[in-house]
C-alpha cells in the first residue's frame, strides 16, 4: 500500500513541476570504477523538502526511502541534512551508468550524470613454446576482457632479474569486441625466432586509463629455438680447420677436439676412413688402436687423443667428427693425417738448449691447397733446398758440356805433312829414292803446311 502511496504522490510532483513558473536546473557529474562505491549528492540549499531520486522512469528513492527492489541489495542512503539526500551504490555495476534525477515538491530538480568504468580482467593463453629458428610463429595470446574504457596491450621481453626490461613489436594487432558497452581486446605475440633469442622470457602489459601502474603478466617463461648443429674443430687452443692436413712423426702424440652446438645437442661421433691402395678406394672403419675417442660432455665437445702415432699406413688417413641429430640434417667435419717416420740418427746438440727439430703451422683457411708446412731448424736441411741445389748443379754441367762441344765445332787447327815434292824434271824417281833425304834441307823435308777442324 505504501508503494500506491509514494506512486501517486510522485505523479502529482510530476504535475506541479510542469506547472511551476521557476523550475532550477543542476548539471553534476560523478565518476566510479566497476566494484568500487559510488556516492551521489544532491541538495538544494536551505530549502527543506521532501527529495526524490529517479533514473529515467524508474524511482530510487523518495523521502530516503528505497523504492526500488532491484537496487535492495547495493543501495545505501547517507545521513546528511534536512535540505539534501545522498546515496551510495556499493558495489558499481558497468550497467549504473546514466543519468539521475533528483528533484524536490518544490519543482527543483539536478541531473547527476554517473560514469562507470571497468578495469579489465588479464588472462594470458600459451599457444606454443618450442619454435624452429628461422619461423614466424604465434606463440601467446593476452587479453584484457570487458574493459571501460579500452586498454592498451603490448609485450615485453623480460631480462634477468636486476635488468631491465624491453618493449618487443609483435607482428599482430590488437583485435577488439564491444558487449554492453563494455570492450575485450586481444592481441597475439608473434616474432620470428633466432637461434640469440633461445631461452628468452616474455610478459603481456596492459595500461588501464584507472590504474597508475600497468598489469603485468608473465605469458613465455622460456622460449624453445631449435637451430641445426654446427662443428669447430680445435688442436690445442689453435682453430683445425675443416680439410686441413695434420703431418707429425712416429711417435708424436695428438689431440683434437670435436664441439658440436646446436638445439636439440646433437650426438657426436668420431669415425676413421682409410685409403686402401691396392682397390683405390676408401674403407670407412673403426678408429685405430692407439686411437681413443672420449665422451661427449656438456658442451658438446668429444676428444680425440693418440699418445703414440703410428706409421706404415696404420694412422695415415683421414679422421671425421660427425653430429647427428633428429630435426636436421647430419653436418661432418674431417682432416687428413700424414705420419713419417722418425730419423734414424740424431744430430748432436751445439747448445745445452734442447733444439726443435720441426714446427708445424695448423692453421689454413678452407679451400686452399692442402700440403703440410714445416720449417726445418739446426740439424737438418730442407728437401726443398736440396732438389734446389741439385737442379743448379744439373743446370750448369748442361751449359759446360754445351759451351766445349761448341768450341770443338768451331775451332780450326794446323799440322805439316811429311809428304815430298815431285818436280816434272825428274819423273822417273822412284818410290825407293825417296827415302834417301840426300842433304835435304828441313823445310823441304817438311813439305807444306795444312788447316783443319778438329771436328
Amino acid at each position: 500500500m505504501l508503494n500506491w502511496v509514494l506512486v501517486f504522490v510522485f505523479l502529482v510532483q510530476l504535475l506541479h513541476q510542469s506547472a511551476a513558473d521557476e523550475t532550477s536546473v543542476f548539471a553534476v557529474q560523478n565518476g566510479a570504477i566497476v566494484g568500487q562505491p559510488a556516492v551521489l549528492n544532491c541538495n538544494f540549499g536551505n530549502e527543506s523538502s521532501k527529495i526524490f531520486w529517479q533514473k529515467g522512469p524508474e524511482l530510487l528513492l523518495f523521502d530516503n526511502q528505497i523504492t526500488a527492489a532491484l537496487y535492495m541489495d547495493r543501495l545505501q542512503v547517507v545521513d546528511g541534512e534536512d535540505w539534501e539526500s545522498n546515496f551510495k551504490l556499493d558495489p558499481v555495476s558497468h550497467l549504473d551508468a546514466g543519468s539521475y534525477t533528483c528533484k524536490n515538491i518544490l519543482g527543483l530538480n539536478k541531473t547527476v550524470n554517473l560514469y562507470v568504468n571497468k578495469i579489465p580482467s588479464v588472462e594470458v593463453e600459451i599457444i606454443q613454446t618450442t619454435v624452429k629458428e628461422g619461423e614466424t610463429v604465434d606463440v601467446g595470446s593476452c587479453s584484457a576482457l570487458k574493459s571501460k574504457p579500452a586498454s592498451t596491450i603490448w609485450f615485453e621481453e623480460v631480462e634477468a632479474p636486476g635488468g631491465e626490461s624491453h618493449q618487443v613489436e609483435s607482428l599482430n594487432l590488437t583485435e577488439t569486441t564491444n558487449d554492453s558497452l563494455l570492450i575485450s581486446s586481444v592481441r597475439t605475440l608473434s616474432l620470428q625466432f633466432s637461434k640469440q633469442m633461445n631461452g628468452n622470457k616474455y610478459a603481456c602489459v596492459i595500461k588501464h586509463p584507472d590504474v597508475e601502474v600497468p598489469i603485468r603478466k608473465l605469458l613465455i617463461d622460456a622460449i624453445n629455438v631449435q637451430y641445426a648443429p654446427s662443428i669447430r674443430m680445435k688442436r690445442g687452443v689453435a682453430e683445425l680447420e675443416n680439410g686441413k692436413e695434420v703431418v707429425r712423426e712416429e711417435n708424436d702424440s695428438l689431440q683434437v677436439t670435436c664441439r658440436a652446438q646446436g638445439n636439440p645437442m646433437p650426438k657426436v661421433t668420431w669415425t676413421y676412413l682409410a685409403k686402401n691402395p691396392d682397390a683405390n678406394e676408401t674403407v670407412t672403419g673403426k678408429l685405430p688402436l692407439n686411437f681413443v675417442a672420449g665422451k661427449q660432455n656438456g658442451e658438446g665437445e668429444v676428444t680425440l687423443r693418440s699418445s703414440q702415432l703410428r706409421t706404415s699406413g696404420l694412422n695415415n688417413g683421414t679422421f671425421v667428427c660427425t653430429a647427428e641429430g633428429d630435426i636436421f640434417p647430419s653436418i661432418s667435419a674431417s682432416f687428413d693425417l700424414y705420419v713419417y717416420d722418425a730419423p734414424t740418427t740424431t744430430v748432436a746438440p751445439t747448445t745445452t738448449s734442447v733444439p726443435e727439430d720441426i714446427t708445424e703451422d695448423t692453421t689454413v683457411v678452407v679451400g686452399e691447397a692442402v700440403t703440410p708446412e714445416k720449417s726445418y731448424k739446426a740439424g737438418g736441411m730442407s728437401p726443398v733446398i736440396i732438389a734446389i741445389l741439385v737442379a743448379a748443379i744439373c743446370f750448369v754441367c748442361i751449359i759446360v758440356v754445351i759451351g766445349v762441344v761448341r768450341y770443338f765445332m768451331t775451332h780450326k787447327g794446323e799440322y805439316y805433312t811429311n809428304e815430298l815434292k815431285t818436280t816434272n824434271s825428274d819423273p822417273d824417281i822412284e818410290d825407293d829414292d825417296m827415302d834417301d833425304h840426300g842433304g835435304m834441307t828441313e823445310a823441304e823435308l817438311l813439305g807444306s803446311r795444312k788447316t783443319e777442324h778438329f771436328v
